[in-house]
């Protein structure tokens, strides 16, 4: 198992493929994929 950091789940600039609304992904800045279980299963197995 690795270490979790606010980067594993956040991003702080939006990523130029990531094809949200600005004002979506502004809301908690999380990196795509990551408003669901994703953001767990890094570590976490099911």
């Amino acid at each position: 198992k690795g270490t979790i950091s606010c980067t594993s789940c956040h991003r702080l600039h939006q990523g130029k493929r990531d094809p949200r609304p600005r004002e979506v992904w502004s809301n908690d800045l999380l990196e795509l994929d990551m408003e669901s279980n994703a953001a767990c299963l890094q570590c976490h197995s099911t």
